[in-house]
């Protein structure tokens, strides 16, 4: 039995070596702030925040835009 534990700050992830994205790396694209269907379908969500994607202040700041979108 065996525990191997992973540090992602290592010299390959830093040297820009690496196979994946950093988290949050593509949270709020701009992409994600349009309205379809004629501004009928919003996104919304910590996803689409452009301030704090990810976290849970990125949901409150996601959720005051679309307000501000839907009230017209």
């Amino acid at each position: 039995m065996a525990y191997f534990d992973k540090v992602w700050t290592d010299e390959f992830i830093s040297a820009g070596s690496q196979i994946i994205q950093r988290p949050h790396q593509n949270n709020g694209h701009p992409l994600l702030q349009q309205g379809y269907l004629g501004n009928k379908l919003f996104f919304g969500g910590t996803e689409t925040a452009t301030q704090s994607p990810g976290y849970k202040e990125g949901a409150v700041v996601s959720a005051k835009e679309l307000v501000k979108k839907v009230k017209l």
